[in-house]
């Protein structure tokens, strides 16, 4: 450090020099219009990105209430005595409505003649099994049904009908 009088003129010179203020000033301004455009840009990112919300939300469909309701039916899981076990909730574990044609016939078989058992006071596995053994032409959509010992179906699976000459359908006979 140079106290003297000469190297105080020249610190003094030097603070008030033309050429040191301009780069200060322009070093000021470059740092001004930094900060203006990322404020800018922050701005302008902001609205940017409401807009797209907006416009996303603007284009979304509306939702009615009979939109939001499930289509299909809930199923449950039932013991014995008729306590509800467990509601199916996982994926595709709705039942969805069919018609009679889109159920199979042996499928259509069983139901009536498990109602047929029901009916005759039948509930539980055992009893249900031991009807339908003893069970002979039980009414079926597919005709008279009933079941042998081991449980096999005994009766027309399925009919087969042919065209006559004159346009009527007749039962072919079983070979």
């Amino acid at each position: 450090m140079n106290y003297g009088k000469k190297s105080v003129k020249k610190k003094k010179k030097a603070l008030h020099s033309a050429s040191r203020r301009w780069g200060r000033r322009c070093l000021l301004t470059f740092t001004r219009v930094l900060l203006l455009f990322v404020l800018a840009a922050g701005i302008i990112g902001v609205c940017g990105g409401i807009g797209v919300f907006k416009g996303i939300i603007d284009s979304a469909p509306t939702i009615k209430l009979e939109d939001a309701t499930p289509s299909r039916f809930s199923s449950f899981i039932y013991d014995a005595k008729g306590n509800q076990l467990q509601q199916l909730v996982a994926e595709d574990s709705n039942r969805v409505p069919v018609t009679m044609d889109q159920i199979p016939q042996d499928m259509a078989d069983a139901f009536v003649a498990i109602e047929a058992a029901m009916k005759a006071g039948k509930f539980t596995a055992e009893d249900i099994a031991g009807f339908l053994h003893g069970a002979k032409d039980l009414p079926a959509i597919t005709g008279p049904m009933g079941f042998d010992a081991k449980g096999d179906r005994v009766g027309d699976f399925y009919r087969v009908y042919v065209v006559n000459e004159n346009g009527k359908f007749v039962l072919e006979p079983r070979l």
